[in-house]
């Protein structure tokens, strides 16, 4: 990826990379160091979720599958004890959230970002060691401070969207740069099982990941920055065109918070809430699908790998698919940007609704249709990009970071209950349907409810507090 040779004016151009040659006309293409940032992003969120999906597969491997190599160590943990270390992570990552999206708002997303990834790989490199001598207990503390390190994934990597992102192009870049929650999800899945399955055992599951994370640190240590203006690789060019694409940003750092705007918006709200209610279906698909797999449709640790990761695969291909659906339709003016995102948060709600409700009726005998409505649903996810993620910067460019903090503090405790309210409602009895059917059909009832008010509620344009001089900021929130 190279910079732009020649400078964009301010002339309207579509999703894509622009120059101007002397020939007076636009050549696209996708050139341009904006795209090694979004790069950088996707590797971030990558290695994320690497770190959190695999934990799904290695608790299975650690408890219920003989390994290759019989000097690796097998315990012999509960199921409660199983959904302990499963929504363990969100206890950290929920504190984290509204520190890391005031600190990324105050010294800028890089030193943010750059801690968060190095303590996550650090962390999920002793998870062997730690477990050796603490069991499922050390397990869960080393979960609970890997979460303490993302709580700032988001806030970050929203902030660099909004000052990288060409208004023309956010909705692409965006769509890629968060599809590597997907792949990380593949990986964490589908990888981690037949590392479990090898010569390594689940110890291997840490220490690639660990490498992974690692590699992703040192890039984004040398080749990201805070914005076009604090970067030493991108050209002059290329910079004018992303900044003047974007609403002054320069004095973001000395807005007062307008926290009672902020509180009382009802498009925000409508955001929260059709996020809260899409998140616990997502954990159901992230951590316990494989446990599902396992239990009612009697899948090895192998095959329980491959069949758990396939959601996770359809719904990063979907993501692309999506992408381009968007592009389309925005280009051509099929939709305004609050149809494009209002109808793929429809698709999404409705399809899961049907899956969930036909997931609650199957057993063993129908293995293979259950597989295949969980990647129909999880294909749908990837609709996640276009519907809801930057929504947080259609609402407020300045104040992003801090938006999607608060975000995802409410959301994530979703994620923090999950795992008590499918151990309240299990229990011990792993392998009994009817309990697995109730679980679906709790997500069958709420997730209609977030997508009728994020329909009715939800905007995709800057809110009024949003704000460039301080006096009408106060006056604002006077």
């Amino acid at each position: 990826m190279q910079g732009i040779l020649s400078q964009c004016n301010s002339q309207k151009v579509p999703d894509a990379c622009c120059a101007h040659d002397s020939t007076e006309t636009f050549q696209c293409g996708f050139r341009g160091f904006r795209y090694v940032q979004i790069f950088l992003l996707f590797l971030a969120f990558t290695h994320s979720f690497f770190t959190r999906a695999n934990v799904g597969i290695s608790v299975v491997a650690m408890t219920d599958y003989t390994p290759i190599d019989p000097e690796i160590e097998i315990y012999d943990w509960n199921f409660n004890e199983k959904q302990l270390i499963l929504s363990s992570f969100n206890w950290g990552y929920v504190l984290t959230q509204l520190p890391g999206g005031y600190l990324t708002h105050r010294f800028g997303a890089k030193i943010i970002l750059c801690i968060s990834l190095l303590g996550t790989t650090v962390f999920q490199a002793l998870v062997p060691l730690c477990i050796s001598f603490g069991g499922w207990k050390a397990y869960c503390v080393i979960r609970v401070l890997q979460g303490l390190f993302q709580g700032a994934l988001f806030p970050t990597a929203i902030d660099l969207l909004s000052k990288w992102c060409p208004k023309e192009e956010r909705s692409m870049l965006g769509a890629i740069a968060f599809s590597g929650i997907r792949f990380g999800m593949v990986l964490g899945v589908g990888v981690s099982g037949f590392i479990a399955g090898s010569e390594m055992g689940w110890p291997g599951i840490s220490y690639i990941c660990g490498g992974f994370g690692l590699i992703t640190t040192i890039l984004f240590s040398i080749f990201g920055a805070n914005s076009p203006k604090r970067s030493l690789f991108i050209t002059q060019e290329e910079r004018n065109y992303i900044e003047s694409s974007l609403e002054d940003k320069s004095n973001v750092k000395h807005l007062p918070i307008p926290w009672r705007d902020i509180f009382k918006s009802t498009p925000y709200w409508a955001l929260i809430c059709i996020v809260c209610c899409q998140e616990f279906g997502a954990f159901i698909v992230l951590s316990e699908i494989p446990i599902y797999l396992d239990t009612i449709m009697n899948y090895d640790i192998e095959n329980n790998a491959i069949f758990s990761s396939l959601p996770h695969l359809s719904g990063w291909l979907m993501a692309y698919v999506c992408l381009l659906a968007g592009y389309f339709i925005r280009k051509h003016n099929l939709l305004s940007l609050a149809g494009l995102r209002k109808t793929f948060s429809s698709l999404s709600v409705i399809t899961s609704v049907v899956v969930f409700i036909a997931l609650g009726f199957l057993d063993e005998q129908f293995k293979t249709l259950a597989v295949v409505l969980i990647v129909i649903n999880s294909a749908f996810y990837g609709t996640y990009d276009i519907a809801y993620d930057l929504n947080i910067i259609d609402l407020s460019p300045n104040f992003s970071s801090l938006l999607i903090a608060i975000m995802n503090t409410f959301s994530f405790m979703v994620d923090l209950i999950g795992p008590f309210i499918v151990a309240l409602i299990i229990s011990d009895q792993e392998s009994d349907r009817e309990k697995w059917q109730i679980i679906f059909g709790i997500n069958a009832v709420i997730l209609p409810i977030g997508g009728l008010i994020y329909v009715l509620y939800g905007q995709m344009s800057v809110q009024s507090w949003n704000m460039r001089d301080e006096k009408e900021v106060k006056k604002v929130s006077a």
